[in-house]
């Protein structure tokens, strides 16, 4: 009797609880709108057939729901979700958040939000974001999303059968901070997670967690598109394609038996630590690190003895250099993409709420504003007393560093600008997501000229600082060209792809010297004071494909390379030869930003600070 006892109780150990009968819901994947020309139709056929089946309880949609995070693509979903007569759930994916020309504001405005949580019939669904938010790196999920997720856990009965649903795999090559995922999720009732990115229906296993990878929603060479119907019953989930032009739900492509999640029971493999590997090659000491409650996607400055940074929970911080400690907090309306500019005792930086701001470095009190209607995501550029901010809606302003007044804009650039200007003579020019460069007259902000070659947006100038320097200015292009431009005509003096970069481009405080980071490999020091391309040397530094756009820095005598992986390299500038290489972190590496010669601060898109002796 008590042998049948006990195995009674295994036996419901094993068994899902609360769950209130059976679940039937939809997933619609990679939906692409604004790419191919049949996405939108494609969206449309799945949403009427979805609302035919009258058993569906509810949509879930997972991530890439446009092609290039516009304002008008979000819009065009919405309006075809309009015609959906089912709840719906959604996340957004890294098409969603990479190229957001409102810093994925309009997203979460227009969208209700980048997470959710939704009990139904005794299940808890939960879903977050999984990025890369606004710069091109490794894909992960927001430090915010990552606290949001583990307050929901917490408040979670641990009997509880949960679902998780995120654009990206919960795999490190997927999601640089996917072990942090899974180890909230087996904290609880986990029973599967749902997936797309891949456009492929498969089963996966994350750690000992079920994961279904669902297929895009695109057609591509077939007659129509389709979607995923997953059905919860009878103590296991099924997963099922679904085509709208076959008028009937295919046999399952993947079953799970659904139980009582036994973490114990699951593998649970070492987690990243880089001591090991930064004993080896690197050859600095960290004197203090901090990490913050949000990601940082800009950049770090110090000025004297504090430390300030923004980040994407809108604000700006300031820290002591010498313990890490915070000292004041200035908060926005929205997401910050803008590093902070010192200037004569304040603080300029921009802000997705729209508004250019000017803080004073001591307190952290608003010494002025200036609000336009549109996010901002550039950072300001500072030239005497006059303020250059590259704004929303192809605008260009300039204001009264002292008064905030403005003091000219210029309408008329295409594609949205996340980069700083540079300050020429007589320009202040800039690039732009819509494959343009452009340069307006810093006395009333005239169009000076305009670089427009007609090629893909995704190939644009967007991501780079450009540099000014001996009456020229030079762009890295994600075309792969390296630009030199008449700064008086827009003339290409030259234009090379030998550095093969992307977006990564860094100088010398004076502009004499570029730094290109390929994406290859390589790291090119080039002659800006030469009448034609001329390298100055070319260092093969072994790091890989790398397609971080964050800027090189320098100090007197170094050259720091950030990449997408967590790694600084420190090279000699006089040569490439590499010094030393220091790994910070799985995710991108968002600033290196050198304290003369002694020290250096790096900052990780994690949220990480780290203060280190050089």
């Amino acid at each position: 009797m008590k042998r049948l006892l006990f195995a009674f109780v295994v036996l419901c150990s094993l068994v899902v609880v609360a769950q209130e009968g059976k679940i039937k819901f939809a997933v619609l994947a990679d939906t692409h709108v604004g790419s191919y020309a049949s996405a939108t139709q494609d969206l449309r056929d799945a949403i009427a057939d979805i609302n035919s089946q009258s058993d569906i309880d509810f949509i879930i949609i997972a991530g890439d729901i446009t092609e290039f995070g516009t304002d008008e693509e979000i819009m065009a979903v919405k309006k075809e979700l309009e015609a959906n007569k089912k709840p719906y759930l959604f996340v957004p994916g890294n098409h969603d958040t990479n190229w957001s020309e409102s810093g994925c504001t309009t997203f979460n405005k227009v969208m209700g939000g980048s997470q959710f949580r939704y009990m139904f019939k005794g299940m808890l669904f939960l879903g977050i974001s999984s990025g890369p938010y606004m710069r091109m790196g490794p894909c992960q999920a927001p430090r915010e999303d990552i606290e949001w997720l583990a307050e929901n856990l917490k408040n979670t009965p641990e009997d509880t059968p949960v679902v998780f649903v995120c654009h990206s795999p919960l795999t490190l090559t997927a999601i640089a901070n996917a072990d942090q995922i899974i180890d909230l999720l087996k904290t609880r009732n986990i029973q599967f997670v749902i997936a797309g990115h891949y456009h492929v229906d498969s089963l996966e296993d994350f750690e000992g967690i079920p994961g279904f990878l669902c297929r895009s929603s695109l057609r591509t060479k077939a007659p129509c598109g389709g979607y995923t119907i997953f059905t919860i019953d009878g103590g296991k989930v099924e997963a099922a394609e679904r085509r709208p032009c076959e008028g009937k739900t295919r046999e399952a492509w993947a079953s799970v038996t659904l139980k009582k999640f036994d973490a114990a029971s699951t593998p649970h493999p070492a987690r990243q630590d880089y001591t090991a590997e930064n004993a080896r090659t690197s050859r600095i000491t960290q004197l203090w690190h901090v990490q913050d409650h949000s990601d940082i996607a800009s950049g770090i400055i110090q000025e004297g003895k504090v430390v300030y940074f923004t980040n994407t929970l809108g604000e700006l911080r300031a820290l002591d250099a010498k313990t890490g400690k915070y000292l004041w907090t200035f908060s926005t309306g929205d997401k910050i993409y803008s590093e902070p500019v010192y200037h004569d005792k304040n603080i300029y930086f921009t802000s997705t709420d729209g508004g250019v701001y000017c803080v004073s470095a001591r307190k952290g009190k608003l010494v002025w504003k200036h609000m336009t209607d549109y996010p901002i995501l550039s950072t300001p550029a500072i030239e005497g007393d006059t303020v250059y901010v590259a704004g929303g809606k192809g605008r260009f302003y300039a204001f009264d560093a002292v008064t905030g007044k403005k003091l000219w804009q210029y309408e008329g650039i295409k594609g949205y600008m996340e980069a700083r200007p540079a300050i020429g003579r007589d320009v202040v020019a800039i690039g732009s997501w819509a494959a343009e460069f452009n340069a307006v007259n810093k006395k009333d902000g005239t169009l000076a000229w305009k670089y427009a070659p007609g090629i893909s947006r995704y190939y644009s100038p967007g991501a780079t600082w450009p540099v000014a320097y001996g009456g020229r200015i030079y762009a890295q292009s994600a075309d792969y060209n390296l630009y030199c431009f008449d700064e008086k005509d827009g003339r290409i003096i030259w234009a090379s792809k030998k550095p093969n970069g992307r977006e990564s481009l860094g100088a010398e405080p004076d502009g004499s010297i570029l730094y290109v980071k390929s994406i290859n490999d390589y790291v090119v020091a080039i002659d800006a004071t030469a009448d034609t391309y001329k390298e100055l040397w070319r260092a093969n530094i072994g790091m890989g494909p790398e397609y971080g756009p964050t800027r090189i820095t320098v100090n007197d005598t170094k050259a720091f390379i950030p990449t997408g992986n967590g790694k600084v390299y420190c090279l000699d500038k006089k040569t490439g030869e590499t010094l030393w290489c220091h790994r910070f972190s799985s995710s991108l590496i968002t600033c290196v930003y050198p304290v003369g010669q002694e020290a250096l601060i790096v900052t990780t898109m994690g949220g990480g600070i780290h203060y280190m002796k050089l």
